[in-house]
């Protein structure tokens, strides 16, 4: 049997081992083989992959990690699931993602017998089997399911969204974001809830056609005009959405941004402190600039990144729709951009093709829908970028953490008076 483990690189170790004298075994939580033998012990069954997929850090408190966990059967089958380590100053513990005592409706969302029986009314016909695979999640707060049923008349995927909280209030937005783009072809797409399981905090929705902006921009075999063109799409989408009436929903501000970026900040102390103090730095004179930065509200995305849009031939869909609020048209673009330009800061050899599209994707913003003002996209763009390099110290992404002072850099640059400090 061969074991597949994630590589460790001894600089992460190194540079967590003296993160937080409250918690001295945060190193222990990336040493992928000492995981899995603990995840081995407990589950009585030979781990053949052990990944990180997360981890969420607060100074002083808590450390969470996730890990894409596959054991070998003794039939030759694979099981797979996601193992949860959890380290505060008390000690340590672990579980799987389906006994987080946050999300009590997961267990059953993630039992295929239940699945099978609630979700018999979804299916034209008899569910003959149903296998449930962990996606994503988010420990205490959320979980994506893919659920696999097989009937008489052929195979149905569907995705289950576990939620902490909100699940019906996402399950009104998802219907009201569908009659929106039905009655405005060049609004979004959002796919309708196919159920609301209310006693799991469940919302059920079809697969996406399509595949996401993100493979189609930075992955596939398409020319870059055909990239460019994908942005070109997606900007007059969102100029139609913001441009739609969409549900009611809480209204997010520039100043709820910013006090965000505040809770980055003393992981950031921990990790980096002379650069926490350009951080800091960029975070108060994002702060001053936010104070004019809020005009009138519409339907926003709320995370608007290009893994979070779907393009087919026919439509441009969006989907995580969890943050979904009521904020200005810079937010939602200023997002995009950012990520747009944290992708060619990750990867160089995308920069023409940032850039172009960029472009792209605001002029065709611009011919659509009413364009905010530059200096209003400038500050949701550089508040955005420094989220990103805020979360590389609350996730301890430390292989990214060299590449946070460019973030920092171009934030600084796209805020009022960037080119003085």
């Amino acid at each position: 049997m061969t074991i597949r483990l994630a590589p460790s690189p001894p600089v992460v170790g190194d540079a967590l081992s003296r993160l937080d004298p409250a918690l001295p075994r945060i190193a222990e939580s990336f040493d992928l083989p000492a995981v899995r033998r603990l995840f081995e012990r407990t589950w009585r069954k030979p781990i053949t992959r052990c990944t990180m997929l997360s981890a969420r850090y607060e100074p002083g408190a808590l450390c969470v990690t996730t890990y894409e966990l596959e054991a070998g059967n003794f039939n030759g089958s694979r099981a797979r699931t996601i193992g949860v380590l959890e380290l505060t100053p008390g000690g340590r513990s672990h579980r799987r993602y389906d006994e987080d005592p946050g999300l009590p409706g997961l267990a059953a969302a993630a039992d295929p017998a239940v699945v099978a029986t609630r979700l018999t009314s979804c299916s034209a016909s008899p569910i003959e089997r149903c296998t449930v695979t962990p996606v994503r999640y988010r420990p205490g707060e959320r979980a994506v399911l893919r659920y696999r049923l097989t009937t008489s008349a052929g195979q149905v995927v569907l995705y289950g969204k576990v939620l902490a909280e909100g699940a019906g209030a996402l399950t009104a937005v998802l219907t009201g974001l569908h009659e929106t783009g039905r009655a405005d072809p060049a609004a979004p797409s959002v796919l309708a809830p196919i159920a609301w399981l209310h006693d799991l905090g469940a919302v059920v929705q079809a697969e996406v056609a399509g595949d996401s902006l993100h493979a189609l921009a930075f992955t596939s075999p398409l020319a870059s005009a055909a990239r460019v063109a994908l942005l070109r799409r997606v900007g007059r989408a969102i100029a139609a959405l913001h441009d739609g009436g969409g549900p009611p929903a809480p209204t997010r501000t520039a100043a709820d941004d910013v006090r965000e970026l505040r809770a980055y900040l003393p992981a950031a102390s921990r990790a980096d402190p002379s650069l926490a103090t350009r951080l800091t730095e960029a975070v108060e004179r994002a702060g001053l600039a936010a104070l004019d930065a809020d005009p009138a509200p519409v339907p926003s995305h709320g995370s608007l990144r290009t893994d979070q849009v779907y393009v087919s031939a026919e439509r441009v869909t969006l989907i995580d729709l969890d943050g979904y609020c009521w904020s200005q048209r810079a937010r939602d673009i200023g997002n995009l951009l950012a990520y747009l330009r944290w992708r060619a800061i990750r990867q160089p050899e995308h920069r023409a093709l940032v850039a172009e599209g960029r472009r792209a994707f605001r002029a065709a913003y611009r011919r659509t829908g009413d364009m905010p003002a530059d200096d209003l996209i400038r500050t949701a763009e550089a508040i955005s970028l420094l989220k990103i390099a805020g979360r590389r110290f609350r996730n301890l992404s430390v292989r990214e953490w060299p590449r946070v002072p460019g973030l920092v850099d171009a934030a600084l640059e796209l805020l009022p008076n960037g080119g003085s400090g």
